[in-house]
């Protein structure tokens, strides 16, 4: 054994070109060079590497270098703690410590990045500290390493975070039973909790304007009845009826989200969605996007019945301009593998090179680097089973959660002019939103009423429409 009691530990500067051909070929370790950037960005350079006097090679700290070469070849500002010697950046190492040989060597590289992680976290402990980190105007969170999904995860884990109530379903089946327990009558406005239902006509603009009450929501998201193909509570269903609340509620919201399935007559497919898109840019409203919801499985015998079994439906999105939607949507892993070979600039962005026409070669942003992704035009989302055929709202909350958390943030208000059974409010109850739902059916508010009731919420009737008028 070398007695290395009177080794001198001391740092001293190196060159960062020199010490990038010091790092040891046998390093098992792998790094997230990103988030080392990120840390250097918001703390400097702070750690310094060790280097082994015996082999001349890294024992510790290779991250942190190749680190800081990435941020020197991408032209990034220069980290606190580095110095600058003409045009390479000098880096302090400590040396003064000799292993004894190559194993102790190797042996040391793995124990220093495997002793930070054999005593865990006290977790309770962590997630104050992030939580209090991240409530700071101060510095990111994503600064400690931890981003705000981890935490999502961690106070999830720890059962400080609510999970989003459970649905207990629709009960159809029991609309009677329930309309003689809730006894709504045409004209009734509910609250529920923070929710709104009206027993209405959601192409009456008197009854939109008393269930708003002067509210604007942020989306519409609605499936009105498909025609004639569906009888609904003896009312008009003929396509230019419907196709009124469009205008009606254009005032009351930024986006119409409509989701619309396919009809045939004679078997042939009828495109009478070309109504809706007519009287919404009649209003003023342009078709921003024509999307797919792939319910993945044909879920009617009907729908297996045609040509070609019929597994899709149609949403369309209407408003005035697009908007930026939220990226909910969780990136795979390839998209992840082919984020690291992105190279970044000095704001963290993500730079690819472009060859220009006269041969020269150009850096160009392709945006910046994101935990998520955002919703695409088509959707897949299995469908609820269909157990009553006369109504429109047939699609499951999943689906309105998808859209909701995409077109909308937390508190803001989505409405749907055609409720049905509650499925749209019961999407914004789990995701913090403010639901407001109109529906013809006193039946089908009962249904709504009784499954908020459900969710725990307490559903008070807080006037008529025509105490209200008066």
């Amino acid at each position: 054994m070398i007695d290395k009691t009177n080794d001198e530990r001391r740092i001293v500067y190196l060159p960062l070109a020199e010490l990038m051909t010091r790092l040891h070929p046998q390093n098992p370790k792998s790094h997230d060079l990103g988030a080392i950037i990120e840390s250097y960005c918001n703390h400097g350079y702070v750690a310094s590497g060790v280097l082994d006097d015996r082999t001349g090679l890294f024992l510790a700290g290779h991250g942190r270098i190749q680190a800081l070469s990435m941020m020197k070849k991408q032209g990034m500002t220069v980290p606190d703690g580095i110095r600058i010697d003409f045009c390479d950046w000098l880096v302090p190492v400590q040396v003064g410590y000799s292993s004894e040989n190559d194993t102790q060597a190797l042996a040391y590289i793995v124990a220093d990045n495997k002793l930070t992680t054999l005593g865990g976290w006290d977790e309770p402990a962590l997630a104050e500290l992030l939580q209090d980190v991240a409530a700071s105007t101060d510095i990111a969170l994503e600064a400690t390493g931890f981003s705000g999904d981890d935490l999502d995860l961690l106070l999830a884990d720890l059962g400080m975070i609510e999970e989003p109530p459970e649905d207990p379903g629709a009960q159809v089946d029991r609309a009677a039973e329930l309309q003689e327990k809730w006894q709504v009558e045409r004209g009734d406005v509910w609250q529920v909790g923070k929710h709104r239902i009206m027993c209405g006509d959601s192409t009456c603009a008197e009854d939109v304007g008393l269930l708003m009450d002067r509210a604007k929501a942020e989306m519409l998201f609605t499936s009105p009845p498909y025609s004639d193909q569906r009888e609904y509570s003896g009312n008009d269903l003929s396509v230019e009826t419907l196709a009124k609340f469009i205008p009606t509620w254009k005032q009351f919201c930024n986006f119409q989200c409509v989701n619309l399935g396919l009809m045939r007559k004679e078997n042939e497919i009828t495109q009478y969605w070309d109504a809706y898109i007519s009287v919404a840019r009649e209003s003023g409203l342009k078709l921003l996007a024509w999307n797919i919801w792939d319910k993945i499985n044909a879920t009617s015998v009907q729908s297996q019945m045609h040509m070609f079994a019929l597994s899709h439906e149609f949403i369309f999105v209407f408003g005035i301009a697009p908007k930026a939607i939220n990226r909910t949507l969780e990136k795979s892993p390839e998209s992840k593998k082919r984020e690291k070979n992105f190279r970044l600039d000095s704001y963290g962005r993500k730079v690819t090179t472009r060859r220009q026409k006269n041969g020269s070669v150009k850096e160009s942003h392709i945006g910046e680097s994101y935990d998520k992704k955002q919703l695409n035009s088509v959707l897949p989302c299995y469908a609820e089973m269909a157990r009553n055929v006369e109504h429109p709202a047939k699609f499951p909350p999943e689906l309105v959660v998808a859209y909701t958390e995409a077109m909308t943030d937390e508190s803001q208000i989505v409405c749907d002019p055609f409720l049905g059974s509650g499925t749209t409010l019961v999407a914004c109850e789990q995701t913090g939103r403010v639901g407001y739902g109109m529906e013809i059916s006193p039946e089908y508010v009962s249904v709504s009423l009784e499954r908020l009731q459900g969710l725990g919420l307490t559903p008070q009737r807080t006037a008529s429409a025509e105490q209200e008028r008066g």
